[in-house]
């Protein structure tokens, strides 16, 4: 299981580095949408969303991975809501001091249909679940270095107390999530993640979650797709 693993993340590792592809530009598109950063000037904070089909579009065109591997992996990601975060200080000389996991844990939680939910306890996260982060990690610090370092996974539960998705990408709506004190909205659904919408007056095609042109002003329609 471990090597299997080590495989995958150096799949995703040389995907996200290296790959010009479709689904690499999904995966761009993906990133932009579900990163947001801390609008302080003194603060450096990032709350990055890490839903189960990022996995599943970053190793979609992986030859190496077998399709059992992957399922394997979702599967163990689609028992919690992830994110990974960071949060520092800036000095006036622009030195960073990041917080630990700890503080983070205990400053942040999530605001959805007007409810909070707060972060599983770091002893309450399964096993596999640990090894796979634990693995992902330096990842991390190799593709974003000192922030990478002091970026830590934040692990939610799975659903509400209705046994619907906490957060569902796909549909309509939204939530907060809040990181001492400061307030990071996001919008369903991800545009990403939905089929292209087209523009039939300027003959172009955006992003699937909207629903006009912004520059026309014109009610987008679902593109066609070929047969």
């Amino acid at each position: 299981m471990k090597k299997q693993i080590i495989s995958i993340l150096t799949c995703i590792t040389l995907f996200c580095s290296f790959s010009a592809t479709a689904q690499r530009s999904q995966i761009n598109a993906l990133t932009d949408e579900t990163q947001l950063l801390s609008n302080e000037d003194d603060k450096m904070r990032i709350v990055w969303w890490i839903p189960s089909e990022f996995w599943q579009i970053a190793l979609a065109e992986e030859g190496s991975v077998s399709q059992d591997q992957i399922d394997a992996f979702i599967e163990v990601f689609d028992q919690y809501t992830l994110f990974a975060m960071a949060d520092g200080d800036i000095s006036t000389f622009g030195n960073v001091s990041y917080k630990t996991k700890n503080e983070i844990i205990n400053s942040t939680y999530i605001i959805t249909d007007d409810k909070e939910y707060h972060p599983i306890p770091t002893s309450e996260v399964s096993g596999d679940m640990t090894v796979i982060l634990g693995m992902f990690t330096p990842v991390l610090a190799n593709m974003l270095g000192t922030m990478g370092e002091n970026m830590h996974f934040i692990v939610f539960q799975p659903e509400n107390e209705k046994g619907n998705p906490l957060i569902n990408p796909t549909e309509k709506g939204a939530f907060t999530i809040m990181l001492a004190g400061e307030a990071f909205n996001f919008r369903l659904p991800v545009g990403a993640l939905m089929p292209a919408k087209w523009c039939e007056k300027d003959q172009e095609e955006f992003n699937g979650a909207w629903n006009y042109c912004p520059y026309c002003g014109s009610k987008l329609v679902d593109v066609k797709s070929e047969d």
